[in-house]
């Protein structure tokens, strides 16, 4: 794999402390372990190599793999989620949670302080929240496989659409220089990171030219017809 290259990759994150299978995008295995959970979407994550989306040491260890290759790494605290650090344990009132609409439960993710964070415990008054990620402190093991490398510009721009939530269709002109993202009216283009997908579509293809098109059908509630173009 190369920096940049936009792939589909299958895998299993394995606690090592316990040997259970701890997070998966694999649904067989999921069930298999009795950590399937029916509100998540199952299948191959797209990510774009070399920037980030991916911890550093498993970046290095997908550097020499092929596509539809399979590998295990284990991995220390250091290489993985960090020690854990006392500090991003907090225990505050029932009601500083329940005022921002979070109805607190043990094991639920929240946003605090501008990151993920974790309750671990919920009393009459009082709530517990950890900023350290469950892992923190755990030797793990990944099960990773490489399903699919994008090659040409179709597959790029349809898996950076995957990667940024972006429900629509993608057209382009002949010479693959414009493309043109057809969107349905509940999918509202303010809604997703637009600036962060169209500078992944700038900088991972050669597209100059990206439209949004909102499309109705008759019958439907137009509110906003207009048509959205960005250029590099």
């Amino acid at each position: 794999m190369e920096h940049g290259d936009i792939i589909w990759l299958e895998y299993e994150l394995w606690d090592l402390s316990t040997n259970k299978l701890y997070e998966t995008n694999i649904e067989k295995s999921a069930r298999e372990h009795e950590i399937y959970d029916a509100e998540k979407k199952y299948g191959p994550k797209v990510v774009i190599f070399g920037e980030g989306q991916l911890l550093p040491s498993l970046e290095d260890a997908l550097k020499e793999v092929e596509v539809g290759q399979e590998i295990e790494v284990e991995l220390s605290p250091e290489d993985a989620f960090g020690e854990r650090n006392p500090k991003l344990v907090e225990t505050v009132s029932r009601y500083e949670v329940e005022r921002r609409g979070i109805t607190p439960q043990v094991g639920m993710e929240i946003n605090w302080k501008q990151g993920k964070a974790y309750i671990t415990l919920v009393s009459a008054g009082r709530v517990r929240i950890d900023r350290n990620h469950p892992l923190a402190g755990k030797r793990i093991k990944y099960k990773i496989k490489v399903n699919k490398k994008a090659e040409d510009v179709e597959d790029k721009v349809n898996g950076l659409m995957e990667l940024h939530g972006i429900n629509g269709n993608a057209s382009f002109s002949e010479d693959k220089k414009t493309c043109i993202i057809e969107l349905r009216p509940e999918a509202d283009i303010l809604v997703f990171d637009k600036s962060g997908f169209v500078n992944n579509v700038f900088s991972h293809t050669d597209i100059d030219k990206l439209e949004f098109r909102v499309v109705y059908k008759k019958g439907e509630k137009a509110e906003d017809q207009s048509s959205n173009s960005m250029s590099p």
